[in-house]
């Protein structure tokens, strides 16, 4: 999840640095403490001010070539939130997700 450690050219201090989460380091990121997994890609637009994002969203843009709509969620038809393969994620407006759990 850490990529190689560099220094501040200022300060001096070693940069968190994080790798860019792809297909190939699938699980290179973390189960959050509602049993999500996390992913470091800061290059969505949903993706939170710390650059993280569910994997599962990540996942559905990559396969759609769009972003997920703010006003839609991401479920996972086998209720195993860990399973992100695409043949398992569903689009779905939150209050539709909401009905249905």
């Amino acid at each position: 999840m850490t990529g190689a450690k560099t220094r501040d050219k200022i300060t001096g201090k070693f940069l968190r640095t994080r790798t860019l989460w792809s297909l190939d380091n699938w699980n290179d990121g973390y189960i959050d403490n509602r049993g999500r997994f996390r992913v470091y890609y800061p290059i969505s637009v949903n993706a939170y001010a710390s650059g993280y994002i569910l994997r599962s969203y990540v996942v559905w843009e990559m396969s759609n070539k769009k972003a997920v709509p703010f006003n839609k969620v991401i479920h996972h038809r086998d209720h195993n939130r860990l399973n992100d393969e695409i043949e398992n994620l569903e689009i779905m407006t939150k209050k539709d997700h909401d009905n249905m759990h």
